[in-house]
């Protein structure tokens, strides 16, 4: 008689769970062939688009300065719904200010650059990203600067 009180042979009930599903999971494979069955699910993730700019203003990709301010401002949106950020990259050390809001779906983003005879002939962009972490997607704008 074994200690365990279930007699000799016999399994615990954990073991015998534990085997039972390797058995049936071993069946199945064994009675389709050489190795298990695959079915691709027909679900798959739905893809990320990237922002669409609806309207850069001014909508002339060369920035005439007229005044002591000149602004810039973009409105975008997506498709799928993800918050956006805006990344405005300027010449070293051009003084700006920023603001970007959000109203329903659509996102904008407006620059304000203070008047600096440096910046003729330098180049503004704008990087706008989705916020999705394993497929984030983009859109830019770039803007040539004339200083006169």
């Amino acid at each position: 008689m074994s200690r365990s009180g279930f007699g000799s042979g016999a399994r615990e009930p954990r073991q015998a769970r534990r085997v039972g599903r390797f058995s049936l999971w071993h069946i199945g494979c064994i009675a389709f062939g050489q190795g298990c069955f695959y079915i691709e699910p027909t679900w798959q993730p739905a893809e990320n688009h990237a922002p669409q700019i609806l309207s850069p203003d001014p909508l002339d990709t060369t920035l005439f300065f007229r005044s002591s301010t000149e602004t810039l401002q973009v409105v975008a949106f997506d498709e799928d719904g993800d918050n956006l950020l805006f990344f405005w990259a300027l010449p070293p050390f051009t003084a700006f200010t920023e603001e970007t809001w959000q109203e329903e779906t659509v996102w904008s983003s407006r620059l304000q650059i203070d008047f600096d005879p440096a910046l003729d002939g330098e180049q503004i962009e704008l990087l706008i990203v989705d916020q999705v972490p394993r497929d984030a997607k983009s859109a830019t704008f770039v803007w040539d600067v004339v200083v006169p």
